[in-house]
């Protein structure tokens, strides 16, 4: 049997007519899995995430892994925002020389995957400006300054991945990173050392 990848595009609550609440697991490649909880203090939790993919993901885990058990055609990968936690662990365990840029790739990478750009620059100008076929990600990244930037950008515009730059933040400086703090990084890099994607 050939497997499929359980990619969800999203999650969904309501009550049920019935006992307890319904949950709505939709999948990118069309399929939707339905199936129930009885948690009140999970229902609200869910309303209160507003539709936030990651959190709905994180509260549902338990669910999501039942439903992968009944249901053995489709396999489970996290992605690369859901390993967070656990690769920036492993950095701290066991460090390179560099964490910073490390941490700074970790989460260049969950961005990478949201899909966030800014006026158009990512992905597609890449493409459409080399030579030779190249990964984007191994090419227009080698510039740790162009990561910096595109963190920070992304950490204006995302909130998991301003928590994650919080985490980073945290590391380093022992306490929170705010708005004022990220947008001066970005005016440094832009304005001071000139960063340009």
């Amino acid at each position: 049997m050939e497997k499929i990848n359980f990619i969800i595009s999203d999650i969904l609550v309501s009550k049920s007519s019935m006992d307890g609440y319904g949950l709505d697991i939709f999948l990118k490649d069309g399929p939707q899995l339905k199936t129930k909880f009885h948690d009140q203090n999970l229902f609200h939790a869910a309303k209160e995430a507003k539709g936030n993919l990651f959190r709905l993901k994180y509260l549902f885990s338990e669910e999501i892994q039942n439903i992968l058990k009944n249901n053995p055609q489709y396999y489970y990968s996290l992605t690369n925002c859901e390993l967070f936690d656990i690769s920036f662990g492993h950095i701290l365990e066991d460090p390179n020389e560099d964490i910073y840029a490390e941490s700074m790739d970790l989460i260049r990478s969950c961005a990478d995957e949201k899909g966030i750009e800014f006026d158009g620059y990512f992905k597609q100008r890449w493409k459409d400006s080399a030579d030779t076929i190249v990964s984007f990600d191994e090419e227009y990244f080698d510039d740790p300054d162009r990561t910096e930037l595109y963190v920070f950008l992304s950490a204006m515009v995302d909130e998991k991945i301003f928590s994650f730059l919080n985490q980073v933040y945290y590391f380093y400086e022992h306490k929170d990173i705010t708005k004022e703090l990220v947008q001066d990084k970005i005016e440094y890099l832009t304005k001071i050392k000139g960063v340009r994607f």
